[in-house]
């Protein structure tokens, strides 16, 4: 029994060590597609400044691989410690939604566009800053919507929450319909003297049927299916609103500012599911 218990622990934290991997390989991976995100953003003026000649392109992807090499140290190359403020039990603790600095260092937002002296008059008609901003739209906002939309439909039932809530809550209730008929019948068995109704298998088929339900419990809880179909329901409506306010937006600020909308809800939703998943337990 001992050395069951201690391959049972070794198991249990085998399969945390590989969690907390691959949930710091996530958040990662959702950091850099933020940080290219917000780095647009950050640097529109310098962008539309570059775009005309093929030097002033390569002068800005010049700068914007230091940028990210400065980026990769703070951030990818700590990635428990960054992980650690996601799972912090304080949620004032949350990171900071924007961790891309403009020019000038300020990480609180996208750069304000007349920031850049060089900005003539009619430059928010200029083609590049068109193509600029469609761009955005078209990866980034576009982009999260068909993700929201693929999860929150119907799909593999490993990876699509709305497919685990439809079976497990079907299975789960048939699961506990069996089990109180089958110790109903084993009850009127008792009392009425009829042998078939207390028959070992009946009682052995009761337990079944009672450690199915429970199982179905436990992958409930560890897949967290409610819980993410939340999150991707209540992101999904935010990434609406955002998009609505940057297409309906005529000023380039105020684009921006849909921008930063955004970005807060894609923070938002990243942090959320980092600490479901970090949560969720296969436990009996």
């Amino acid at each position: 029994m001992p050395k069951t218990c201690f391959v049972i622990g070794w198991a249990g934290l085998g399969i945390s060590r590989r969690k907390r991997d691959w949930l710091e390989k996530r958040l990662m991976c959702e950091s850099i597609r933020r940080w290219h995100s917000q780095y647009i953003c950050s640097h529109v003026p310098e962008i539309v400044e570059a775009a005309p000649t093929p030097e002033g392109v390569g002068k800005y992807i010049e700068q914007r691989e230091s940028d990210f090499q400065i980026f990769k140290r703070q951030f990818i190359d700590n990635a428990g410690a960054r992980l650690n403020e996601h799972l912090f039990d304080d949620r004032k603790a949350r990171p900071k939604p924007w961790f891309t600095s403009n020019t000038s260092g300020d990480t609180s937002g996208p750069i304000k566009f007349p920031a850049n002296q060089n900005r003539r008059e009619g430059d928010d008609d200029n083609s590049a800053l068109q193509q600029l901003l469609s761009a955005y739209e078209n990866i980034w906002f576009q982009g999260q919507a068909d993700y929201t939309a693929y999860y929150l439909g119907e799909g593999p039932l490993a990876s699509h929450p709305s497919t685990q809530k439809r079976i497990l809550d079907r299975y789960g209730f048939s699961m506990v319909i069996v089990t109180l008929v089958l110790h109903a019948a084993i009850v009127i068995g008792v009392c009425s003297g009829i042998s078939e109704l207390k028959h070992p298998f009946v009682h052995v088929m009761a337990v079944v049927a009672a450690l199915g339900a429970l199982s179905i419990r436990v992958l409930e809880d560890g897949l967290q299916p409610s819980a993410h179909l939340v999150r991707l329901s209540v992101y999904n409506e935010e990434i609406d609103s955002a998009r609505r306010l940057f297409q309906e937006a005529t000023e380039l600020q105020d684009k921006l500012r849909a921008i930063r909308t955004f970005e807060e809800a894609s923070s938002r939703d990243l942090h959320e599911f980092l600490r479901t998943v970090a949560k969720a337990r296969y436990v009996l």
